[in-house]
Parts: C-alpha cells; sequence; structure tokens
C-alpha cells in the first residue's frame, strides 16, 4: 500500500537500494528532496507516473543557489538540498546507482500547490 502521507524518510548504504515516496498531488505542488550524511556513492533522482516505469527527475539545488541560474541535478554526490515543481507525478525516489561507503539519509517531502 502506497505510503500517501506528505513525507518519506529512509537511508541508502549499499548499491541499489531506493527510498520512494508516493505523492498525492491534487493540485500542482512542491517535491523536496533533502540528502544529508557521510557516504561515498551516486543516487539518482527518478519520477514515475505509474510506479513501475522511472525516469529522471531533474531538480534545482537550493543549497547552492547563484542568482538566475541555480545549479540543477538529476543525480547526486554529495548532501543536498532540492526542490521542483510537481504536475501529477505519482511516485518519486532516490536510487543508488554505484555505492562505495557510509550512509545518506534521505526525506522527501511533497506539498499540494
Amino acid at each position: 500500500m502506497p505510503n500517501y502521507s506528505n513525507k518519506t524518510t529512509g537511508a541508502i548504504d549499499a548499491n541499489g537500494e531506493i527510498v520512494s515516496h508516493a505523492t498525492r498531488f491534487l493540485a500542482p505542488g512542491v517535491i523536496s528532496i533533502q540528502v544529508t550524511g557521510t557516504f561515498s556513492g551516486t543516487m539518482a533522482l527518478e519520477a514515475s507516473l505509474d510506479g513501475q516505469t522511472f525516469d529522471a527527475l531533474q531538480m534545482v539545488d537550493v543549497s547552492n543557489v547563484h542568482g538566475n541560474s541555480p545549479d540543477t541535478h538529476t543525480t547526486v554526490t554529495a548532501p543536498h538540498l532540492l526542490c521542483t515543481d510537481g504536475f501529477a507525478l505519482a511516485y518519486v525516489r532516490v536510487r543508488a546507482t554505484a555505492w562505495s561507503s557510509g550512509t545518506a539519509n534521505i526525506t522527501i517531502v511533497t506539498l499540494n500547490g
């Protein structure tokens, strides 16, 4: 059963692990992902309409904004606070695609606009 609360937390400490969040957008909303911890690895930011097919989700790095040209990411290799608009996305996830060591703590929050 999907978790339709507006917040999901989890940890990634090995390649292939996933922290997934089922959204509940009744109107356009906002997706925020915070990655903390000490780790050496790469994680993909992904979204899906059906929960089966996931594609890259480009997010703005709000922890590193430079005027009108913010950094954007579809993957992360270090702690970040990321944000993007959400329109009819049913699932958002963070997936480890390469991992060496440590633990990344993941918080995903979605809110209707």
